[in-house]
């Protein structure tokens, strides 16, 4: 885990959080499944709700890939239902 120094070249009052629209039974789940996270316990109830405020629901098919190696991954996926494989290509 990293965090973002501040000062006179990045402002904390420049930050604009992303707020994606969600149903308030999308927010209720993601919510639930972040509090049983213990990334997510020390944060303040304004930091958490930045956080799920920011966060869309993606639902994917059975056998499709969610990130492969090598992505960007700039993303943190929160599972809801289903079960996820990991791997990781090696190369020799």
């Amino acid at each position: 885990m990293s965090a973002e120094a501040f000062g006179a070249w990045n402002k904390k009052s420049d930050f604009k959080p992303r707020v994606v629209a969600k149903a308030q039974d999308t927010r209720d789940k993601i919510s639930k499944r972040l509090k049983a996270s213990f990334l997510f316990q020390s944060l303040s109830d304004r930091d958490f709700e930045i956080v799920v405020d920011a966060m869309e629901e993606k639902k994917f098919a059975p056998g499709e890939y969610v990130i492969k190696q090598g992505e960007d991954g700039s993303e943190l996926f929160v599972v809801e239902s289903g079960v996820l494989s990991c791997t990781k290509l090696f190369k020799g």
